[in-house]
């Protein structure tokens, strides 16, 4: 029984860092994603503005830079799609483990009450 607790206790530790991990690593894309817009964006309206006051070509330059803001905003949300997903199977994980854990232990306390029933019978007799 001591194994047991022993092994739930190495167990569920490691999957719940597992999930902070995964969690910091989904912030960590998010950021750069966001970050990645915003220059892209910024590109976008620099090469915006050099049309217009170049070349005089107002639609083009509008054209191009929403373009560009629609092909970010669609990369974007796919990678919080794929970010979501991997964190929700990492967590899905980390909750199979626990339930496993506590199906251990409720196995154990079970088993140990029978015994301490089996003992307390050859004990009174």
């Amino acid at each position: 029984m001591r194994a047991l607790a022993e092994a739930l206790r190495l167990a569920v530790p490691s999957e719940i860092r597992q999930a902070q991990i995964v969690i910091h690593e989904r912030e960590t894309i998010i950021d750069q994603a966001q970050r990645d817009a915003e220059s892209i964006l910024a590109s976008a309206r620099e090469q915006a503005e050099y049309i217009v006051s170049q070349q005089g070509i107002l639609e083009e330059a509008r054209q191009r830079a929403e373009e560009l803001l629609r092909q970010v905003d669609a990369e974007h949300k796919r990678s919080l799609r794929s970010i979501d997903e991997f964190a929700l199977q990492q967590f899905s994980r980390v909750e199979e483990s626990v339930q496993e854990g506590l199906r251990l232990i409720m196995d154990a306390v079970r088993e140990s009450s029978e015994n301490m029933e089996s003992a307390k019978k050859h004990i009174g007799n």
